[in-house]
């Protein structure tokens, strides 16, 4: 579930980032373009984090199964 979630999020960041590019070279304003790119890498800062909590799921689960044989 963790990982899905990293990959929608990496998506969103991706687009963010794409939304951004378009509105600077369409002439919007400045902030505009600067709002975007901090919502994607927001939502890259989310998908890493998102990613780490797997693994550390994971791991936590395989010490626990390791510990009851």
């Amino acid at each position: 579930m963790g990982v899905a979630a990293g990959i929608g999020l990496i998506g969103v960041a991706c687009s963010a980032f794409v939304a951004a590019l378009v509105m600077h070279l369409a002439g919007r304003p400045f902030g505009w373009s600067v709002l975007a790119v901090i919502g994607g890498m927001s939502a890259l800062g989310l998908a890493g984090v998102t990613f780490i909590a797997d693994l550390a799921d994971r791991y936590a689960k395989r010490l626990q199964n390791k510990e009851e044989h």
